[in-house]
């Protein structure tokens, strides 16, 4: 298929066309990758950041989660438009506290779990882009548009939001408190990644 690349990453919410290339990454950078998979779930080993890049008050942060979705349109050999849609854990930036390590197994779990909904949460976003893309696409709407891509750009701040108000939500309660704001949102995720299951990532390897 031809390549006519627009890439959108959620750090910055940039959209830039940038030209196909068949260049393998190397190494480091495909292991510094994780793709969002059904049933895999993230390890404290997949934090490698030496420091908390951003944060403010790392004495008070127990782990950082860095990860960002990649949008890459494409036209395919029938010269149909379409997108492919990538959710992906960067282990090199993401951290955590050495402070964290030396908590009991509960504390130690509780918080992966919280990093790992931070992911799924991208990966939510990710399969909005998608089902965007799909209906779209059905519509034979044009997804390389001005109005496509203010659209996505749009579902890419709504990622932004909805981590910082799951963090606001959970972050820095009483024990109590806070699990319970952890189960409201475990379940409130996972519902709707269910009601986009159609839409989930089947990538096993992550590109550039």
């Amino acid at each position: 298929m031809n390549l006519h690349a627009v890439i959108i990453l959620f750090a910055s919410l940039l959209l830039s066309v940038t030209p196909a290339h068949s260049q393998q990454p190397d190494k480091s950078a495909r292991d510094n990758r994780i793709c969002w998979q059904e049933g895999v779930r993230l390890q404290w080993s997949d934090f490698r950041a030496p420091r908390c890049y951003g944060c403010t008050y790392s004495t008070f942060v127990a782990a950082a989660t860095s990860a960002n979705v990649l949008v890459v349109g494409f036209t395919t050999n029938d010269n149909k438009q379409d997108y492919r849609v990538t959710c992906r854990f960067l282990r090199d930036s993401s951290w955590v506290n050495p402070v964290a390590a030396q908590h009991d197994a509960s504390y130690r779990a509780s918080t992966l779990a919280h990093e790992q909904l931070h992911f799924d949460i991208y990966e939510l976003i990710a399969r909005k882009i998608r089902q965007y893309a799909a209906q779209h696409r059905a519509a034979g709407d044009d997804l390389f548009g001005p109005v496509a891509a203010q659209d996505i750009k749009c579902l890419l701040s709504e990622l932004k939001a909805l981590n910082a108000l799951y963090d606001d939500d959970v972050n820095f309660r009483t024990p109590t408190v806070e699990a319970a704001a952890q189960r409201r949102w475990t379940l409130r995720v996972a519902r709707e990644l269910r009601a986009l299951a159609p839409y989930r990532s089947t990538a096993t390897t992550c590109p550039d």
